[in-house]
């Protein structure tokens, strides 16, 4: 069962329908999301999932951007990932994967 913000980070994985209790949803131009990670914890990727059911208006995002920093030093973009719009009814998963310096 999705549980807010401590849903983007449980490592669970939601189905392909999304009425399964697993997906958050946001409905913004915009979703900046922010996790404040100790200095003490090391990671090698970041990974993002996303559900499109186009015939349900669930869309994925037009791009997926990672930054590094930090209000007060300013912040780095690190990698960006395009995700092509669907060209008719889609339902599918995407994981986006970010290798971490």
């Amino acid at each position: 069962m999705a549980q807010g913000a401590l849903s983007l980070i449980d490592g669970e994985s939601g189905a392909l329908n999304f009425q399964d209790g697993r997906w958050l949803d946001f409905e913004a131009k915009d979703l900046d999301v922010v996790l404040k990670i100790p200095l003490n914890l090391l990671f090698k990727k970041l990974q993002l999932s996303f559900l499109q059911d186009t015939e349900s208006w669930i869309f994925f995002p037009k791009k997926v951007s990672l930054f590094s920093g930090g209000e007060q030093q300013g912040w780095k973009l690190l990698a960006t990932e395009i995700i092509p719009m669907a060209n008719g009814p889609d339902l599918s998963r995407k994981l986006v994967s970010f290798d971490l310096p």
